[in-house]
Order: structure tokens, then C-alpha cells, then sequence
């Protein structure tokens, strides 16, 4: 009724009444009170893509709105109404920002799943690759860097080979690797910690000490016999040596070189999104008020390693 004629309505073969969705706000409203219990789910972000349908008036010197269209929403849920202000601009800050250090227009990934549908390690992954595409298109920051995907991706490229939009997937992942890195987050500490390890060696040797960083590693991961029954066999066999072989003539000082450029591009980019970070882990303090909710229209943003292991 509050519709009236702008409400598309018609019979079906029963004579029974029906009519066309205009919008979803009632629909996804009544999914989140459904789902969210707690201010501690909040904040929660619901994205929908779906055909409406408006009987709206036309006048003779144009259309005021197309009686079928396509919307975009991206409907948010906090529970104060500073965090609603926050939301879409978040969201369009975390995508830009992944897009602008991968250098890869996000905003064209459409959810084929094809690269999940090629990647080897789906089964050990906590969120598929396509769900970390599209936790980056909505903001969703702490849940992207705090999932294991990103840390126990291999950077094959099969994903990046399989996308039919060109996106290099493996790119962004390794991206976002750095990302949760300098945010802190590291769901896999074993991952994080062979990393280190094994840059450690090249950069103090010039290339990678086996035995070295297997020693390290073992020690640093909390099992320091992990691996004691290879080292004899490998030994005796010549696969190991017991003194590191560092590269002879200049190799050594350009590995050094090498590091040290990484580095400065590392400060610089530290300096950079450092404002940002600041300005994100500003949460609002959690109440146990009523979750207020809002629409708004989700529009495309343009795009503005740590391999190791």
C-alpha cells in the first residue's frame, strides 16, 4: 500500500495476487535480525546483485526511472551510527588500497570461481580464493588479513592463468600477504617464521645456508628434532654442509644491494598507509544498542614478495 501504482503487480494462473520486488531493504532487514544476535557480529556487511522491478510514471519528456533495472546495494550494520559513516568509505579505501600496491582492477572480478576451481590448495584453505576477492570489493580488512589463504598460498599462478578478466590473483594474494604482515596478523606462524628464516640466511650468506636455516627453523617452530634423523643421511650423502658457501666476487654485496633497496621501498610504503592504519583501528566502542542499518548503491572503484617459502 505504501507503494501504490509504482508497485508492479499481476495475476497468476490461480487468480492469485502477486507482485515485483522493488527493492530488498525488508528482505536483507529481515536476514540480519535473523542472523545477528550480537553487537559483538558487528559491524556486518551484506551484498546484493538482483533485477527490480518499479511501475514508475513517465513523462513525455523522459524516463524517470526504467520500470526494470539492475541494482547494487551494499547494505552495513554497526551498532552506533558513527560506525554507518564509516562503512562505504572503508570499503572503497581497503579495495583501492590492494589495488593500487597490485596494481590489478579488482573491481572487474565477477565470481566465476575459476580461479578457486584451479588452485591445488582449496581443500587447505580456510576462505576460497574467490571469497578473498570479494571480502577485498567489500572493505572487509581484519577478515581478509586475518584469514590462512593468503599464507599458504604457493603463488603457482593457476589462478592467475585461469581468470578470464586478466586479474593477476597470485599478485594480489602475495599483496595482501604484505598487507596482514605489516598489520600484524599471521595465522600461520609456521609459514611467517620459515619466511623469515630462510631471507635471514640469504641476506647474512648471500644465498640460503641449508643446514643453517633448517637448525633455525626447527628451533624457532618448537620442535628442534623435527627433522634430526635426515640430518646424518644428508650429511654423509653431501646434500648438506656444515659450512655455509657464500657467493664468490660481488654476488654477495648485490644480494645485500638487493635487501637493502627492498627495504627502503618498505619504509616508504610503511610511511604511507600508516595514516591509514591509524585511522581504521579507531573502532567504535561496542554497545548493546539495536543494530541500525542503511543502503547504500555499491559502485565500481577504479584501481587506483613474500614468496620464501
Amino acid at each position: 500500500q505504501a507503494y501504490g501504482e509504482t508497485l508492479g503487480r499481476f495475476q497468476d494462473r490461480h487468480g492469485r495476487m502477486n507482485v515485483l520486488a522493488p527493492t530488498a531493504e525488508e528482505v536483507v532487514t529481515s536476514l540480519a535480525a535473523a542472523e545477528l544476535q550480537s553487537y559483538k557480529q558487528l559491524p556486518a556487511n551484506l551484498y546484493q546483485i538482483n533485477t527490480k522491478y518499479r511501475d514508475e510514471f513517465r513523462p513525455r519528456f523522459g524516463v524517470l526511472r526504467s520500470r526494470e533495472f539492475i541494482m547494487m546495494d551494499s547494505y552495513s550494520f554497526d551498532a552506533e551510527q558513527g560506525g554507518l559513516d564509516k562503512d562505504p568509505r572503508a570499503q572503497i579505501e581497503v579495495q583501492a588500497a590492494v589495488a593500487s600496491e597490485s596494481g590489478q582492477c579488482l573491481a572487474s572480478c565477477y565470481q566465476c570461481g575459476m580461479c578457486t576451481a584451479g588452485c591445488a590448495y582449496t581443500p587447505d584453505y580456510d576462505v576460497p580464493v574467490h571469497q578473498v576477492m570479494r571480502l577485498v570489493q567489500l572493505g572487509l580488512r581484519e577478515q581478509v588479513l586475518s584469514c590462512r589463504a593468503i599464507w599458504l598460498c604457493a603463488s603457482c599462478q593457476a589462478c592467475t592463468t585461469r581468470c578470464p578478466n586478466n586479474i593477476d590473483v597470485a599478485r594480489v594474494m602475495d599483496v595482501l600477504r604484505h598487507m596482514a604482515r605489516r598489520a600484524g596478523h599471521a595465522p600461520e606462524a609456521n609459514v611467517k617464521t620459515f619466511a623469515d628464516s630462510f631471507l635471514a640466511s640469504v641476506a647474512r650468506h648471500g644465498r640460503v645456508f641449508e643446514a643453517g636455516l633448517a637448525a633455525v627453523f626447527a628451533i624457532k617452530s618448537g620442535r628442534p628434532m623435527q627433522d634430526a634423523g635426515l640430518g646424518l643421511p644428508m650429511l654423509t650423502r653431501g646434500k648438506l654442509a656444515l659450512i655455509p658457501h657464500e657467493p664468490t666476487g660481488n654476488g654477495k654485496a648485490e644480494v645485500a644491494a638487493i635487501f637493502a633497496r627492498f627495504n627502503r621501498f618498505a619504509d616508504q610504503g610503511a610511511g604511507r598507509h600508516s595514516h591509514d592504519d591509524v585511522q581504521r583501528s579507531g573502532t567504535p566502542k561496542a554497545s548493546a544498542n539495536t543494530p541500525k542499518a542503511r543502503s547504500d548503491t555499491a559502485k565500481d572503484s577504479a584501481p587506483t614478495t613474500e614468496d620464501g617459502q
